[in-house]
């Protein structure tokens, strides 16, 4: 349970900062309002949570069983 919640913190940080990137070299700042930065928040979640659980499967274990 404690791998899998660091996993998924690891993965909301990394995706936190992609998009941290990408706001600062493509995307103008004056044109987002609260809706839009709504969406980055979540979207920031919905991948950090989705890429963190998709970490913590057993992958070389279900490898091996093949």
């Amino acid at each position: 349970m404690v791998v899998k919640t660091l996993l998924i913190g690891i993965s909301i940080y990394e995706i936190g900062l992609l998009y941290w990137l990408l706001c600062g070299t493509v995307l103008e700042k004056i044109f987002l309002g609260k809706k839009e930065w709504g969406v980055i928040v979540a979207n920031i979640v919905s991948e950090g949570v989705i890429l963190g659980l998709n970490r913590s499967l057993s992958f070389f274990h279900n490898i091996f069983l093949l």
